[in-house]
């Protein structure tokens, strides 16, 4: 069922990103428009599902980096 979904959406986003570029917009702001509605679209997903993970990944990160500031 994933798999069936996953297809689509890929079919869907090249059929539209044909139509756009056969209409005349460079590829350059298509590409750009893209990642910003994906980010708009994931940013509020990732905030929301990923709050707990995200503070432990920040803390996994700092440490290293504050030991090898310590070192220079």
């Amino acid at each position: 069922m994933m798999v069936t979904m996953i297809q689509l959406i890929y079919a869907i986003m090249f059929l539209i990103s044909k139509a756009v570029l056969d209409g005349g917009m460079n590829t350059f702001v298509f590409v750009f428009y893209r990642q910003a509605f994906a980010t708009m679209f994931l940013a509020p997903l990732a905030f929301f599902f990923e709050r707990r993970e995200r503070y432990l990944s920040m803390e996994a990160w700092l440490e290293p980096t504050t030991r090898c500031s310590h070192l220079l």
